[in-house]
């Protein structure tokens, strides 16, 4: 015997299911919206991360350049200084190489876990 106290619709089936549908979808569309914007930023990072492991390399490429004309040169200071400075830049170079490989799983773990697929991350890219 239902409760007195409590309304109830008397609706069909397929009429309730389309009113739960209207209710929900929108909420999960735009938690689903929000996903794929945080996965976006998270690859957009990773790729800043990418250009610092380059730029890093880059300055120890050019710290050997220096240190190849110096040797024509024979500056003592300019010797020791570049010394202590790849010094400093390959220990940042290992620092970002770990902070690559350590947010590549993060991504990749984000993705997995939010059930990103990259036909979800095309349909987005073309709607927005």
């Amino acid at each position: 015997m239902p409760d007195k106290g409590k309304p109830r619709l008397n609706l069909p089936v397929s009429q309730s299911l389309g009113m739960i549908f209207e209710v929900l979808a929108p909420n999960y569309i735009r938690r689903l919206m929000d996903k794929i914007e945080k996965y976006k930023t998270m690859e957009k990072v990773l790729r800043e991360i990418e250009d610092l492991k380059n730029s890093e390399t880059a300055v120890i490429k050019k710290i050997g350049q220096i240190e190849t004309e110096n040797m024509n040169l024979n500056v003592q200071g300019l010797d020791k200084t570049l010394n202590e400075i790849y010094d400093g830049i390959y220990k940042n170079l290992e620092l970002v190489e770990g902070l690559h490989t350590s947010f590549t799983e993060t991504v990749s773990d984000f993705k997995e876990k939010n059930n990103i697929s990259d036909e979800m991350l095309l349909e987005f890219s073309e709607n927005n």
